[in-house]
Formats: C-alpha cells, sequence, structure tokens
C-alpha cells in the first residue's frame, strides 16, 4: 500500500485497487462501493 501511496503522490497517477480487505479500503482517500452489481 505505501508504494502505491507514493506513485499515486508522486506521479500523479490514479491507482484503481479492486479489494475484499476492508483493511487496504480504508487507506485509500477515495472508497465506491459495488453491491450486487450496483453502484452505491
Amino acid at each position: 500500500m505505501s508504494l502505491l501511496r507514493e506513485i499515486n503522490q508522486t506521479t500523479g497517477q490514479t491507482i484503481i485497487m479492486v479489494t475484499h480487505s476492508p483493511e487496504a479500503a480504508r487507506s485509500t482517500s477515495c472508497m465506491i462501493t459495488v453491491q450486487d452489481g450496483v453502484i452505491i
């Protein structure tokens, strides 16, 4: 996670991560949730 955060901050690149890990999701600056195929 720290490497992805560093890449994002130094290059301005957007990182798209798909995870089932609540810990990983909490370390992001933006979260989009999909439930039963619907963005909520």
